[in-house]
């Protein structure tokens, strides 16, 4: 038989995880407006393990991490299990299926929060704001430019480990309700299934007054430089006329523009995206790690930005892909705000809207 580089290597599992339990509708409201509150800062720089795993993040040192149950209202603990579900993606990282947080049985009617955003606005203020003033008194001494973002994406937290040491954990959180902090070994994953997004297109949208922006597609390159072993330099992509491969607004040099160049389309590959035999190698110096095929829908109101994202990707450290479906809502213009805007003078009555 054949040989079969890697990232030629199709697995049906891969190519479509299977999506977490029911999609629901998220419960934006029309008067939902994060305009006047600044954002956090939330600063991470990607790097390459030891290994060269996977990517690493590294938080700065004023990152904050929680987590608690949400709109749950007097739902009773002991109703909470934890239950396995398959994903690929996330088993061949951890090597065991990751766990979901399921009720058994239904909550007590009228119990439940009905606008649980309000209660997590008011959860997450004190820290918000204490990220905000940080990154601040950041902006205010670099030198150089920064350009912060404030971004909220939609998915499942999965739990890993032993299951009776983290539901016992999450039950007693739900009791003190209080943030688990890191208790428990989890991941965010932010797969969605396809009816969400199609629900958030058809419904969501019209019903706050997004309005339709751009429509963009990208590919992009994770290149590992010799000479910075300690980060993955990430080339943002796009096609030319003729159907070859460009870097976009990023700054090129001869070695990692031959990289781009040499690329080929596949969309029968992971990523999108191959090279011909010996041209994953440039200067003895680059290679590639991994590649990520981006489609996305971009709809805006007032300060706000919606993104409905199609993405295909592949690592070549691990040979393992992933194809997904993602939501993220993305504050326009925080490092204006930071600068201009007062904390003392925040509205906190638009947290209830």
């Amino acid at each position: 038989m054949a040989y079969i580089p890697p990232h030629r290597r199709h697995s049906k599992d891969a190519e479509k995880p299977s999506p977490v339990p029911e999609s629901l509708i998220p419960s934006f409201k029309r008067g939902l407006h994060l305009g006047s509150k600044p954002g956090g800062q939330d600063r991470r720089e990607r790097a390459n393990s030891s290994h060269h795993r996977g990517f690493k993040i590294i938080y700065a040192p004023h990152s904050i991490s929680r987590w608690w149950l949400a709109g749950e209202g007097d739902l009773n603990p002991a109703s909470l299990h934890l239950e396995p579900v398959s994903c690929e993606v996330i088993e061949r990282k951890i090597g065991g299926k990751p766990l979901v947080l399921t009720v058994g049985a239904d909550p007590p009617a009228g119990s439940a929060d009905e606008r649980p955003w309000v209660s997590i606005a008011e959860r997450i203020e004190p820290d918000l704001l204490a990220c905000a003033q940080s990154a601040r008194n950041e902006i205010a001494s670099e030198s150089e430019e920064i350009k912060l973002a404030f971004v909220a994406r939609f998915g499942k937290i999965m739990f890993h480990g032993d299951p009776s040491v983290c539901l016992n954990s999450i039950r007693n959180t739900a009791v003190a309700k209080l943030d688990a902090r890191n208790q428990v070994h989890k991941s965010f994953y932010t797969n969605v299934p396809s009816e969400y997004m199609e629900e958030i297109q058809r419904f969501v949208v019209p019903m706050i007054g997004f309005e339709f922006e751009a429509a963009k597609e990208h590919y992009h390159v994770k290149v590992f430089d010799k000479c910075r072993p300690d980060s993955t330099i990430s080339c943002k992509c796009t096609t030319k006329k003729g159907g070859e491969l460009e870097i976009y607004k990023d700054e090129e040099s001869d070695g990692l523009g031959k990289l781009i160049t040499s690329a080929i389309i596949d969309p029968d590959v992971k990523g999108g995206l191959r090279w011909p035999l010996g041209k994953e190698f440039v200067d003895e110096r680059f290679n590639i790690v991994g590649v990520w095929h981006t489609k996305y829908k971009a709809y805006k109101y007032q300060t706000l930005k919606l993104k409905l994202r199609h993405a295909d990707r592949f690592d070549y450290r691990t040979s393992v892909g992933e194809v997904a479906d993602e939501v993220s809502l993305k504050l326009l213009g925080l490092s204006k705000r930071l600068r201009v805007s007062s904390f003392d003078s925040y509205d906190h009555e638009k947290i209830n809207h």
